[in-house]
């Protein structure tokens, strides 16, 4: 048993040296490979209490690389961040300290108008506003960034 548990954490660490991961992708990639549950239980368990898994900061870092990446409004990351098995108040949390929301529709606009063939006014806010509707931006949000960056006009 005591080897299955070494073993365990090395294919855990190894897991970790290719990125972070939360604690219940790590557990459910051991539990895949192999592992008993309670090994797999145990060795996250001891990775947390050592500060290698922490799904608060997994969350923080992946918001960040995320929106330099797609700047997406809070619905679509807190999917995201939900699907990879981050409890609901850490991801509540994060959000509220790291997102700016505002920003990441202004940015997510922009990307979008550069890429678009011009068009009439209208069609244009439409279809802004459906890419970022899509983006998981809300109503109040994608409202005033089509109204800013129209007026705005091309950067």
């Amino acid at each position: 048993m005591a080897a299955q548990s070494e073993a365990a954490m090395q294919a855990a660490l190894k897991m970790l040296a290719a990125g972070p991961r939360t604690r219940a992708d790590l557990l459910h990639r051991l539990v895949s490979r192999g592992y008993a549950l309670q090994d797999a239980e145990e060795c996250v368990s001891r990775l947390e209490q050592m500060g290698y898994v922490d799904d608060e900061s997994f969350s923080e870092y992946w918001v960040e690389v995320h929106q330099q990446r797609t700047p997406s409004g809070a619905a679509l990351l807190r999917q995201h961040l939900l699907q990879k098995g981050v409890s609901a108040e850490v991801v509540e949390r994060v959000l509220g300290r790291v997102l700016q929301e505002e920003t990441a529709a202004l940015s997510a606009g922009r990307l979008y108008l550069a890429r678009s063939r011009p068009g009439n006014r209208d069609t244009v806010a439409a279809k802004l506003a459906s890419h970022l509707r899509t983006r998981g931006f809300e109503y109040d949000i994608i409202t005033k960034t089509v109204r800013d960056l129209l007026e705005a006009g091309p950067e």
